[in-house]
């Protein structure tokens, strides 16, 4: 079965950045696993209870199509995680889809993964100096794909950005 890695902070993930996902990616046959820190139970921002069936020290990327890092309040402390970086550099090197949504792109650019290319990102100080800092153009648009990244800037977006990260899959 093909899966897609769904990578969310223990607390304080955006809810619907999750959900709406995952529900599309179920719907279109995907296998979602999701990654946190720690193995076991996760707390969004809007108090949504999700089970993380990973931690990132057991995440594989065998038959795995692509990596997509959750916003949200507390997705910041993601950067803290030298596996996510792990993570996200393999997932460049096997040629896989990395998705980031909401303050996701902010984590992604900064283990250097996208240097260069151009993101949508729910703007932030910390988020645009990060993406300055790391060479990553800012395009303030609901969902940008950037040939194997795609990105969107929110919640609000959150089954749109997931349509586009199936899409860049089967392209």
């Amino acid at each position: 079965m093909k899966k897609i890695v769904m990578i969310i902070a223990q607390n304080g993930f955006r809810d619907e950045e999750l959900l709406d996902p995952k529900a599309f990616f179920e719907k279109e046959k995907f296998e979602v696993i999701i990654a946190a820190p720690q193995k076991g139970l996760c707390k969004g921002m809007l108090g949504t209870v999700v089970q993380a069936t990973h931690s990132l020290s057991e995440v594989t990327l065998n038959k795995v199509q692509a990596v997509v890092v959750v916003g949200g309040a507390k997705s910041p402390t993601l950067m803290e995680e030298p596996l996510v970086g792990d993570i996200l550099l393999q997932a460049k090197e096997n040629k896989l889809v990395v998705g980031a949504i909401c303050l996701a792109p902010m984590v992604v650019a900064s283990f250097g993964i996208i240097n260069g290319m151009h993101t949508a990102m729910y703007k932030t100080e910390d988020a645009m100096a990060m993406l300055k800092k790391h060479g990553v153009g800012f395009l303030d648009e609901s969902v940008v794909v950037d040939d194997w990244y795609v990105s969107g800037n929110g919640p609000s977006v959150a089954t749109k950005f997931a349509e586009n990260v199936v899409e860049t899959i089967k392209n």
